[in-house]
């Protein structure tokens, strides 16, 4: 866990620029905050093995499902995350917080549950070890489709493939999406043609993409281009909330591709 928690940490630095560091730490016997990983800087010590000191300059939130004892806490500086601002439609640092905590908790879910199969076979457990580093992303990826998929549903999507003159953020959304499936730009650059791409397939080529492996470097940029002149305040108001989602996972692709 101390492991895969590294990419998550990493990737909520990137997210919240403003906070200076970001720590990983576990509940010993009394209860105590044992550090485990640390990302960055704090003013305070906080040093991996030792106990967590100074603990209201902190803030908490635990790795754990609701009802069920934590795994582990992510801890900020308290006083970074208060000094970072966000838009009225963006998430705010704490729902970023808690939503990363989510995702662990599915990595510790699944890093217990590897290890309770006694079946494997060599090269298994090492491909295993090898995966700790990825597993924050794949669940990261997993749980973001899955909920896109189950909140916007093929009725909006019917939607925007037979309109011909869709609402002009929503149509960047979806150009980005078919470039970064590996649709070629002379299909997706002109709407007419980039629409005949938005079939009932689309969530099952979402889910198929495996984010462990590089996508294309070119196909992700020509997405980048495409929404970033965009806002989520802007997609909002003009746009709707299927085409806001649609837009976080494709800034969640390119987070986790490197593409920013």
């Amino acid at each position: 866990m101390s492991i895969a928690s590294v990419t998550a940490l990493e990737a909520l630095l990137k997210k919240l620029p403003k906070l200076r560091g970001a720590c990983l730490s576990f509940p010993d016997s009394c209860g105590f905050n044992i550090v485990a990983r640390v990302l960055g800087s704090f003013s305070h010590p906080v040093v991996v093995g030792e106990r967590l000191q100074n603990f209201k300059a902190f803030q908490k939130v635990a790795v754990a499902r609701e009802g069920c004892a934590a795994v582990g806490n992510i801890l900020v500086a308290g006083e970074e995350l208060e000094q970072t601002q966000v838009n009225f439609h963006e998430e705010t640092p704490l729902v970023t917080l808690s939503s990363f905590a989510d995702i662990l908790c599915t990595v510790a879910e699944r890093i217990r549950w590897e290890k309770m199969r006694v079946d494997r076979t060599d090269a298994e457990l090492r491909e295993g070890e090898e995966m700790l580093l990825q597993h924050f992303n794949v669940c990261r990826f997993d749980m973001q489709t899955e909920r896109a998929i189950q909140d916007i549903g093929m009725i909006y999507i019917d939607n925007i493939r037979e309109s011909l003159h869709p609402n002009e953020l929503g149509a960047c959304i979806f150009q980005a999406i078919m470039y970064i499936l590996g649709h070629q730009q002379r299909d997706v650059s002109q709407w007419k043609r980039c629409r005949k791409l938005i079939t009932h397939h689309l969530f099952k080529e979402m889910k198929m993409i495996d984010i462990r492996a590089p996508l294309t470097v070119h196909k992700l940029k020509l997405a980048r281009e495409r929404i970033s002149a965009l806002s989520a305040a802007d997609i909002a108001m003009e746009a709707g909330p299927h085409a806001l989602q649609l837009w976080k996972w494709v800034l969640m692709i390119l987070e986790i591709q490197g593409v920013e």
